[in-house]
């Protein structure tokens, strides 16, 4: 057989670098762990939620310690779980050498219990809002919205989930016993040293990639289900990157959920999209198989490990989220999903103003204005239906606070079955259009943000403030 000098390099760089890195670089079959579930907590008999923010020893990779942030000694925070109709008291503590800002995403409350850079806290310092928990079932995200450093701090570890139950949430016949049907699943990308501690680059172009998934703060996980359906709860917390989740089979699952709710009945998909800063549910049926990975894409082979030791790669080592594996008797009663859930959402009332907005990625900005903190941006009227015309420059989330809307179109088509619930986040390729609904009033002096979620388009400044007025 003829070897000619291209086959014969190649041969030798993967000899080699199978040589040099026999374990870490070129296994086939990453180690797998079992998925660690955030503790649930929840604010019963007026009992405040305490979220102390503290450096955190882990380790991720090889067991090598790096030191991350979190919440109450763990990497990334518990599960918030708080009732429609309670006055939630939280008790925020930052134990870390620097001031957090800290606001919950997707909550109904009014701009001066938000959190953020009017509400910084400082290094061993408390902030303690009493919070109004008035809005129907939703999977809202606790994180750092620091300015400037929203960005790292997101990716050192400082946010969680955060559910939202109202009075019909549990008669929806539906996985709800928390980390053994019901399990929250928080998805990063990371990068690490050859000492195992966490790499972040804040000027990475056009958003920070890293080349590690990571699922609840561990790579490849695993966990053991009971042969029934199967809840997932999922928040993309990554700085930029998108996912298209997949099961490892090609078979098709349901998404019954987005962030401000339940869908109007279970989608049947083979995929569905995951951008930074959503969350969303999908329902797998375990009944009848042993083994399920979810996915996001393909693992690297053999000669892409190689290539990534002379050169860098933002492509991800491996795209397993999870894998689950059914264990014990399948039940005598057969799972199966209720028809339809909620009503469908619908615009109630007359659209009063139409504005557009231009997601710019250099420099960053919206519409071409850079962040000022001392500039209100838009006025809005509480209770008011807007149309929203979104053109991305550069394709990137965007998210707002202090309202919800409804996908109108996606580049001029209507959305996905499975975008037309009632969000907060959404992503723009293109332009999009949004129905736009104001629920909570601010003021000139803590307006809301409406902006990238794209983080370090966000810190260098794609973010426009937003006074809505009663």
């Amino acid at each position: 057989m003829e070897v000619t000098r291209r086959t014969f390099l190649k041969a030798s760089l993967i000899g080699t670098g199978a040589a040099l890195f026999p374990g870490k670089l070129l296994a086939q079959k990453p180690e797998q762990t079992k998925l660690p579930i955030p503790p649930l907590v929840e604010s019963k008999r007026g009992q405040p939620i305490f979220l102390t923010m503290q450096e955190v020893n882990r380790s991720f990779i090889d067991n090598l310690k790096t030191t991350v942030w979190g919440f109450n000694g763990l990497f990334l925070g518990p599960t918030v779980r708080v009732k429609n109709g309670d006055n939630t008291k939280i008790i925020y503590s930052n134990r870390l050498k620097e001031a957090v800002a800290i606001n919950i995403q997707g909550l109904h409350i009014p701009s001066n219990l938000m959190g953020g850079s009017q509400h910084m806290i400082e290094s061993n310092a408390t902030w303690s809002p009493i919070i109004p928990i008035r809005q129907y079932y939703s999977v809202c995200a606790y994180q750092a919205v620091t300015p400037n450093l929203n960005g790292m701090h997101i990716y050192n570890g400082l946010t969680g989930l955060w559910y939202v139950e109202d009075e019909y949430s549990k008669d929806f016949d539906l996985p709800n016993e928390y980390g053994v049907d019901d399990i929250p699943l928080i998805i990063q990308d990371m990068r690490f040293n050859s000492n195992g501690n966490i790499v972040f680059d804040a000027e990475q172009e056009n958003g920070f990639l890293g080349d590690r998934l990571i699922v609840n703060g561990v790579i490849s996980p695993v966990l053991d289900v009971p042969k029934k359906l199967i809840r997932l709860r999922l928040y993309n917390a990554s700085n930029s990157r998108r996912y298209q989740v997949k099961l490892s089979t090609g078979e098709t699952f349901y998404v019954i959920g987005s962030e401000q709710g339940l869908l109007p009945s279970p989608i049947i998909v083979p995929t569905f999209s995951l951008a930074p800063g959503e969350r969303r549910e999908m329902i797998i049926d375990m009944s009848n198989q042993s083994t399920v990975s979810i996915v996001v894409g393909q693992d690297l082979g053999i000669w892409a490990r190689t290539k990534r030791i002379f050169e860098s790669s933002n492509d991800l080592i491996s795209s397993t989220v999870l894998t689950l594996n059914s264990i014990g008797e399948k039940s005598l009663v057969p799972s199966v999903l209720p028809s339809t859930l909620v009503a469908q959402p619908v615009v109630q009332g007359q659209i009063i103003k139409v504005r557009e907005l231009l997601l710019n990625n250099d420099p960053p900005g919206i519409n071409h204005n850079k962040f000022d903190p001392m500039r209100v941006d838009m006025y809005a009227k509480v209770g008011t239906w807007e149309r929203w015309i979104l053109t991305a420059i550069l394709p990137q989330s965007f998210t707002l606070q202090g309202a919800v809307f409804l996908v109108s179109s996606v580049n001029g088509a209507p959305p996905l079955p499975e975008d037309r619930g009632l969000c907060d986040t959404v992503w723009v390729d293109g332009t999009i259009e949004l129905f736009v609904f104001f629920t909570h009033v601010s003021t000139p002096q803590i307006p809301f943000l409406v902006g990238s979620r794209n983080l370090t388009l966000r810190d260098s400044g794609a973010l426009a403030q937003l006074v809505v007025d009663a």
